[in-house]
Parts: structure tokens; C-alpha cells; sequence
């Protein structure tokens, strides 16, 4: 169970804490990416330009963006009724960088075009990655976007993102691959991988494309785990609802530490991997399921109830994968196990109710989130029955697929199968306070 709470935890933990001293204006809403690389291997660098498409409510003299120091910014314009202005920018020592808008620009809508160049490993051996930890493209700390990523690398290497490939060409000179997003997603991640660095398993999953790429050429056991990753892209598919993306792509990374979620894209750590092969598959599990709940609803962040949804609902809903495929002798066993850790700390002086959990950065906030909230969780649907319970995770992810979700939406959601209250106060009561 300590690898599954590690799966997640990876994916968010350099956002989060490079986000936790900055805050930025509510009325900025990036609506969508559009960013244009060029890999210029010699140079051991990127040469990059986005567009952000931006909405403001309110006419703004500045904003402020999330984007590396290590970006050399050549040129930042906006651009307006076909016509651009170069904007003045100014880069802090937090990681920020702040412009001031000239006069013309849009009340409501505008776009930004940043040219820069961001450095790349002195060589790509095997794999590069950024993502959105590394601040390699100007961002807003809790926001969700369409994007559409274009890079063109040598042709020895092969590119991969969020989002759905749409297209790829190869010549002898140079690859060019397009990624874009059918939804909002919460970050664009780089990976640049060697071509014929991995052995490919392809499956369809009940209207889903599955590729799982490993570095092992151990045809077996590749074929074994790529099928169960079949079966529980199956499994929520068909109870929860079906993906908006044609294709799950999950990606072996040696030197990873757990694994790294997108939408779409699943980056796992070897270490993972292994267990895999050894038949440990929660850490394969759970950043499926959170494909649904987390990269496909999103959590608000900063707000209440962020971890909660984060990382305690997708543990359910691996737990529900659990019994479907293992049975309920099985499934009992998992949710016992979550019981009996919860309890090791109950009374603990670090012990937190779940709201209250900041960052779940000690053992006993930890617990809160991935022990004792699936158990919550499962009170809560034990009271409402199977059959209603489904019929909520259906709405809920049909109605926020690719938007943010809060606790308290998430809540009024409930509120509308609860036909006697209880199981919202159930809870309630059960996030608000300490103990089981």
C-alpha cells in the first residue's frame, strides 16, 4: 500500500511544492496551450515557442506566471486582433515571471506568445523528461487547459506527451510528432526516449487503446502485465465511464522513484515495474484509476477536500477494481489492511482529520489520506448501496470530465442519491474529526 500512496504523491509533489509560497490572480484562466520545440541537440537545448490563450474577467496592468529562471527568454508579445505588441517582462528569483501588459490589450481575452530557449541534458541516452514541476512552459499554479504540443527532434528519437498523437512524421532528417489534448489537462509533460529503446505491447481495451512500453524484452511477463492493465482500464471504463482519450500510454522509466501521472500518460519507475512482474500490482492500479478521477476530474487545488479527492478517491476505486477481479474475500482483506494501519496511529499527536490535511507530508497524514479515505468512502457507499453509489461516480465524472472539482461540488453531488442524509453527514463527520 506504500507504493500506491508513493505513485501519486511523485506525480504532484515538485508542483505542489513549488507552488506553496506563490499565488497568483484568480481572474487569470489560461484556456489553452499551443507550444512549438525544436531540439537542438548540439546546443543541449530547446528552442521553444508557446502561445497561451488567456481569459481575464477584469482588465489587468500585469500577470503574473509560474516559468523556470532557467528559461532564457528571447521575446514575450500579446496578441490582438492580428496585430502583436512586445510586452516588458520581468523575471523574480522565485521562479516567476511578471509582465506588464501595454494598454491595448484585451479587457477579456489575450494571448501570449513566449519565445525562449530551455536547456536539455549535455546528451538524451535514453530519456529525457520535463514536467510541470520543472516550470519548462509559463504557467498558472491551479489551472487546467487544452493543449496541443509540436516537436521536432532527430530522427533516432521518439517523443511522447499527453493527450492523443496526432501526428507523426519521419524522415531521414528530422521526426516531428503533434500531441494535443482533447480535454483540459493539468500539465504538458516532455518525454524524449531513444527510438528502439523499448519493447511495445499494444492492446485494445474495451474502446481504449492500451500501448505499455518496457525496457525488459521478457515477452511473457510483459504480455501479462500489459493485460492486467487491460482489464482495469475494462473494469472503469465500464463503471465509471469512457475515456476521452483513444489511447493509455504507460512508459517505463529506469530511474524513477514511483510513478508520474497525466492524462493519458503514465510514467513508471522500473522499481514498479518489478513488483509487477513479482504480481504486486497496486502501483499499477491506482494511476489507472486515477486516469478518471485526478488526471481526468480534477481536483481544486489549495482547497479543502484537495487530497481527499486527489489520492483517496482514486484508492477507492482501485479497491472496487480489487473485488471485481479478485472477489470480496479478497477486496475485505485490502480494506481490513487500510483499517489496521489507520489505527496504528489513532491518538498519535501528528494525527489530522482528513479536510485538515495540508500536505500529506508526515506518516500520519499520510494515513488520513490513503488509509483511512477509501474507508471512509466505502462507509459512505455502504450506506447508499453499490447500485446508487455507481450511479453517483457515473454523474460525477460525466459531469466533471476535464474541470475542476471541489469538495464542496462533490458533496452537493452526493446530496442529490442521499435520500435520507445520511451519508453525506456520515461524511462529513467521518473527514471532519480524527480517528475511525
Amino acid at each position: 500500500m506504500q507504493r500506491c500512496f508513493g505513485t501519486v504523491v511523485v506525480c504532484l509533489l515538485s508542483t505542489i511544492l513549488a507552488a506553496k509560497a506563490f499565488s497568483q490572480a484568480p481572474s487569470i484562466d489560461v484556456l489553452a496551450y499551443d507550444l512549438q520545440v525544436l531540439v537542438d541537440l548540439p546546443n543541449h537545448r530547446l528552442d521553444v515557442m508557446t502561445q497561451l490563450d488567456m481569459q481575464r474577467p477584469e482588465a489587468l496592468a500585469s500577470v503574473e506566471l509560474l516559468f523556470s529562471s532557467e528559461a532564457k527568454i528571447r521575446s514575450v508579445q500579446t496578441v490582438s486582433g492580428g496585430g502583436r505588441a512586445n510586452v516588458l517582462c520581468q523575471t523574480t528569483d522565485s521562479n516567476t515571471v511578471r509582465l506588464a501588459l501595454p494598454p491595448n490589450a484585451s479587457a477579456s481575452k489575450l494571448s501570449l506568445i513566449f519565445e525562449y530557449t530551455f536547456p536539455t541534458a549535455s546528451t538524451i541516452d535514453k530519456v529525457f523528461i520535463l514536467d510541470r514541476g520543472n516550470r519548462w512552459y509559463p504557467l498558472i499554479v491551479d489551472d487546467i487547459a487544452l493543449m496541443r504540443l509540436t516537436v521536432q527532434v532527430a530522427p533516432e528519437y521518439d517523443v511522447f506527451s499527453a493527450g492523443e498523437l496526432v501526428d507523426m512524421e519521419k524522415t531521414t532528417g528530422y521526426s516531428r510528432f503533434t500531441w494535443q489534448s482533447r480535454i483540459p489537462v493539468f500539465k504538458v509533460p516532455l518525454v524524449i526516449t531513444k527510438a528502439g529503446l523499448y519493447n511495445e505491447v499494444n492492446k485494445e481495451c474495451g474502446g481504449q487503446e492500451l500501448s505499455f512500453y518496457f525496457l525488459q524484452d521478457a515477452k511473457d511477463s510483459n504480455e501479462k502485465m500489459a493485460d492486467e492493465a487491460c482489464e482495469a482500464v475494462k473494469f472503469f471504463t465500464e463503471s465509471i465511464g469512457p475515456s476521452p482519450h483513444q489511447r493509455l500510454t504507460l512508459l517505463e522509466v529506469a530511474d524513477m522513484d514511483g510513478s508520474a501521472i497525466c492524462s493519458s500518460l503514465i510514467l513508471v519507475g522500473s522499481s514498479f515495474v518489478g513488483a509487477f512482474r513479482d504480481g504486486y500490482y497496486d502501483g499499477l492500479h491506482l494511476p489507472i484509476a486515477a486516469q478518471w478521477m485526478g488526471a481526468g476530474a480534477f481536483a481544486k487545488f489549495k482547497e479543502r477536500g484537495f487530497w481527499f479527492l486527489t489520492l483517496s478517491l482514486p484508492h477507492h476505486l482501485r479497491l472496487g477494481y480489487i473485488r471485481k477481479s479478485k472477489g470480496e474475500e479478497a477486496f475485505a482483506k485490502e480494506l481490513q489492511g487500510l483499517v489496521d494501519r489507520y489505527k496504528q496511529i489513532v491518538g498519535a499527536e501528528g494525527e489530522v482529520a482528513i479536510l485538515d490535511v495540508d500536505f500529506p507530508n508526515t506518516k500520519e497524514k499520510g494515513l488520513a489520506i490513503y488509509a483511512k479515505g477509501p474507508v471512509v468512502l466505502e462507509s459512505v457507499q455502504s450506506l447508499l448501496g453499490r447500485k446508487v453509489w455507481n450511479e453517483f461516480i457515473k454523474e460525477l465524472y460525466h459531469d466533471y470530465l476535464g474541470k475542476i472539482l471541489t469538495y464542496e461540488a462533490f458533496k452537493n453531488s452526493l446530496a442529490k442519491y442521499d435520500r435520507d442524509g445520511k451519508a453525506v453527514c456520515k461524511l462529513e463527520k467521518m473527514l471532519s474529526e480524527k480517528g475511525l
